[in-house]
């Protein structure tokens, strides 16, 4: 997992662990809003982040990062059970998922890679042609290359 995905996981994981919304938890609601709300402004920040510095993904796997979004979407549904609808904590996970659609509609196209196993195998298994050790440079893997 690259740093700054990892780094934003711990960030909402210590916000907002899945005990906080235990029955047997009797944490104040001023408490949940004040977490909820920092995990929001994450959310946002990263989004203008994103927005505004396209090239924020050389930094952060996107892969890794949907994973994390899949994991808090469940979070926030769970959340949502305990709440009023028209409640601040109700608006702000509201803004919370709208602002991970967001996020996802930003993400890098992802390459075609094929996870054909059958040909993955094929390729593994196949003839590989060696470089003899006596070519060194570019000049001789090219003559080597186009003279056989």
């Amino acid at each position: 997992m690259s740093p700054l995905t990892l780094s934003m996981s711990s960030a909402i994981d210590n916000l907002l662990p899945h005990s906080l919304f235990d029955s047997n938890n009797d944490t104040p609601i001023q408490e949940i809003h004040f977490r909820i709300s920092a995990v929001n402004q994450l959310l946002m920040s990263f989004l203008n982040e994103v927005q505004q510095n396209p090239t924020v993904w050389d930094y952060v796997d996107p892969i890794q990062l949907k994973l994390l979004f899949i994991k808090h979407r469940e979070l926030i549904t769970e959340t949502k059970t305990v709440f009023q609808d028209g409640s601040k904590i109700m608006a702000l996970l509201d803004n919370m998922e709208h602002t991970i659609d967001k996020i996802e509609e930003l993400f890098p196209e992802q390459s075609g890679f094929n996870f054909d196993l059958e040909r993955m195998k094929e390729r593994v298994e196949g003839e590989f042609i060696a470089l003899p050790s006596h070519i060194k440079t570019a000049k001789e893997i090219k003559a080597w290359l186009l003279n056989g």
